[in-house]
C-alpha cells in the first residue's frame, strides 16, 4: 500500500505541475474562450501525408480512454472522497486540456514516417535510453491495464448480466482483435468511428434517462459537489481518485487517468492524423472534454442522485450497475453492460495499436510484432479468468514509466509549443503583440 501512495503522489505531482505550466502557458484559453474548441481548418491540403483522419484519430484515443475508467473509475473516487469529488476531477480535466493540446501539437509537429510521440522528441533530444524507457512502459501498460484489465472488467459484466462464460467473452474479444489488426489502421479507424460514438451514445442515452428519473435529488447532489469540494477527504478523493481513475475492474478499486493527458499514450495515434498540429491538438483537448467534462460529470450525477447511494450499501466495483438497475431496471443495466464490453474491446485495439508503435519503434523485424500480437491476442482469451492484483501493481509502476518520459520531452520542447488565441476585435489587436509568443492557431498552416 505505501509503495502504490508513493506512486500516485508522483504521477499527481508530475502531472498536475506540468498541467499547471502549460496552463498558465497559454491553456487558459480552452477555460476562457471555449470557442477555440470548436477550431477547424477551412482549407484543407491534399497532400497532407497522415494515415487517419482527424476524427478517426479522435475515436481510437476516446477507444483507449472512454468507458471503464469513466465508471467503476469514478464511483471509485466518489467512495473515496465523496460529492466534492466531481469538483476535483473538473479540476484536473481543466488542467489536462492543456497538457493534452501539448503533447498532441509536439508530437503531431515533429512525427516521422513511423508517426510521433515522446518516443519520437526524446530521439530528437537525443536520449535513447528515454525513448527505450518509454517504449518499454507502453508494451507493459498495454498488456496491464489496456488488456488484461480491460477483458476481465467486459467478462465480469457479461456474466454478471447475461450468464455468459468468461472464457468465451476473452474468445469473442480476441477473435475482433483479430479481425480489426489484419484489416491495419484504416480498419481500425472504421472500427472506433462506428463503435465508440455509438456506445457512447447508448451509455449517455441511459445516463439521462437515469438523472431524469432521480431528477428530484439532482440540486441537492450539485450543491454537495460545491459544499463538499474543499474538505480534506473530498480533495484528496477527488484529486487523487479522478487522475487515477481510468480502469477499475471488479474486484479492485484501482485505475489510472480518465483521460490519459500526459501519459504520452493518445499521441501515437494523433501524430497520424492528416490534419496540421494546431488542428489535432485541439481534438486532443476536445478528448478530454468528452471523456471528463461529459461523461465522468453525467456518471457522476447519476451516482450522487440516486438512492442507492445514499443507502451506501455498495461499493464501487458495483455501484454503477446498482444505480442504473434502481432508475431504469434490469434492460438499463444488461444496456450498460454491452456498451461497457464494447468501450473495453475499443480500449483493448487502441492499446494494442499504442504497444505495436511502441515495438516498431524498438524492432523493424516482423517476427517481433508477429510475436507481440500473438501474446496479445493470447491475453485478451485468458485474461477474462484472471483477477491477480499484481498486474494493476506492476501497471502503475508502467505508468508512471510512460508519463516520466513523456514529461521531460514536453517540457523540454516547451516553448515550441503555440496555444490558439481568440479572435478580438481591431480595436484591441494590439493587445495581442503582448503575448507573441504564444502564437496565433494557424500561424505554422500559412494561412
Amino acid at each position: 500500500m505505501a509503495i502504490e501512495n508513493l506512486i500516485n503522489a508522483l504521477l499527481t505531482l508530475s502531472l498536475g505541475g506540468a498541467g499547471l505550466y502549460f496552463f498558465a502557458h497559454g491553456g487558459s484559453v480552452f477555460l476562457l474562450h471555449p470557442s477555440c474548441l470548436f477550431y477547424t481548418r477551412k482549407n484543407r491540403s491534399e497532400t497532407e501525408k497522415g494515415t487517419l483522419s482527424p476524427f478517426g484519430a479522435l475515436c481510437v484515443a476516446l477507444g483507449g480512454t472512454i468507458g471503464v475508467g469513466n465508471t467503476v473509475g469514478v464511483a471509485s473516487a466518489i467512495c473515496i472522497g465523496g460529492a466534492g469529488a466531481l469538483f476535483w476531477m473538473w479540476v484536473s480535466a481543466t488542467l489536462g486540456m492543456s497538457l493534452k493540446y501539448a503533447e498532441v501539437y509536439l508530437s503531431h509537429k515533429h512525427r516521422c514516417s513511423r508517426g510521433g510521440g515522446a518516443m519520437q522528441l526524446l530521439k530528437l533530444l537525443n536520449k535513447p535510453f528515454l525513448s527505450k524507457v518509454f517504449c518499454l512502459a507502453c508494451l507493459a501498460v498495454s498488456f496491464g491495464m489496456g488488456n488484461l484489465a480491460q477483458t476481465a472488467s467486459a467478462a465480469s459484466a457479461l456474466h454478471h448480466s447475461f450468464r455468459l462464460p468468461p472464457l468465451a467473452c476473452g474468445a469473442a474479444i480476441a477473435f475482433l482483435c483479430v479481425w480489426i489488426f489484419r484489416g491495419g489502421a484504416r480498419r481500425l479507424e472504421r472500427f472506433s468511428v462506428f463503435v465508440v460514438p455509438g456506445a457512447s451514445a447508448l451509455f449517455l442515452l441511459i445516463c439521462l434517462l437515469t438523472l431524469w428519473r432521480n431528477a428530484a435529488h439532482l440540486p441537492h447532489a450539485l450543491s454537495a459537489v460545491f459544499r463538499d469540494a474543499f474538505s480534506f477527504q473530498s480533495a484528496a478523493g477527488g484529486f487523487f481518485g479522478s487522475l487515477f481513475c481510468r480502469s477499475v475492474t471488479a474486484g479492485f478499486s484501482r485505475g489510472i487517468f480518465s483521460n490519459e493527458a500526459g501519459l504520452g499514450s493518445a499521441p501515437l495515434v494523433h501524430s497520424l492524423a492528416q490534419s496540421s498540429p494546431n488542428e489535432q491538438a485541439v481534438w486532443g483537448a476536445r478528448e478530454v472534454v468528452l471523456d471528463t467534462h461529459v461523461v465522468c460529470t453525467l456518471t457522476a450525477l447519476c451516482i450522487l442522485s440516486s438512492p442507492v447511494y445514499l443507502s451506501g450499501r455498495f461499493s464501487a466495483d458495483t455501484l454503477c450497475s446498482a444505480v442504473f438497475f434502481e432508475a431504469l431496471g434490469e434492460s438499463a443495466a444488461n444496456a450498460f453492460s454491452v456498451s461497457l464490453f464494447f468501450f473495453a474491446v475499443a480500449s483493448i485495439v487502441a492499446w494494442g495499436y499504442y504497444g505495436l508503435q511502441a515495438l516498431r519503434f524498438l524492432s523493424e523485424r516482423r517476427t517481433a510484432q508477429a510475436l507481440y500480437l500473438l501474446l496479445f491476442f493470447i491475453c485478451s482469451i485468458f485474461g477474462a479468468t484472471l483477477a491477480i492484483p499484481l498486474v494493476f501493481t506492476l501497471s502503475d509502476v508502467a505508468n508512471l514509466a510512460m508519463a516520466l518520459p513523456n514529461l521531460y520531452a514536453l517540457l523540454r520542447f516547451r516553448h515550441e509549443c503555440r496555444f490558439p488565441l481568440p479572435k478580438t476585435p481591431k480595436c484591441l489587436q494590439f493587445v495581442h503583440k503582448s503575448f507573441s509568443s504564444y502564437g496565433k492557431i494557424g500561424s505554422d498552416e500559412g494561412e
